[in-house]
This record gives C-alpha cells, structure tokens and sequence, in this order.
C-alpha cells in the first residue's frame, strides 16, 4: 500500500495532466545576456540562498538535496546540491 502522501501527490500531477513517474524538464530558457541580467537582478537573494544551502548541504552530506532557484517566472537562476541530479 501506498504512502498517502506519496498517493495524494501522483494523483495531483494526473489530474494536471503530468506524468508523476517523469522528472520534468525546462523547456524554456534566458538568453546568457538575459541570464546575465537576471543574476544581477538577484544577486542580493542569491547571495543568502548560497549561505543557507551550503549549511543545508553540509547538514545533510549523505542525502541526495537539489536547491533550485528561480525566478518570478520559473526560469532557473542557479541549482545547488548533488550533482548527479543536476544532471538530469
């Protein structure tokens, strides 16, 4: 049987017609100039998210963690953590 959380969650992504069983993947993305602008834009929050998911990461070595940060519109600023997720 099932977890329900885990349950409650695969049902959410069908009913939004996902696949629960796939990671999804950006299919839009910043130019470098965009992306260069944005960092900038960012780079006071940025700053701190870096502090406190090193302190996560270091918490946490033995467990694979993805930090991902994004912007108001979901375009990914910067991924912290295990690099073989980052990968994928």
């Amino acid at each position: 049987m099932e977890i329900k959380y885990i349950k409650e969650s695969k049902e959410f992504c069908e009913r939004r017609h996902m696949n629960p069983f796939q990671i999804p993947t950006p299919s839009n993305f910043l130019s470098q100039g965009e992306l260069r602008k944005k960092l900038k834009e960012y780079d006071d929050v940025l700053s701190v998210v870096i502090l406190f998911a090193s302190k996560l990461i270091s918490l946490i070595k033995d467990d694979p963690l993805l930090i991902v940060v994004s912007d108001e519109h979901g375009f990914i600023l910067e991924m912290y953590g295990d690099e073989m997720i980052k990968k994928r």
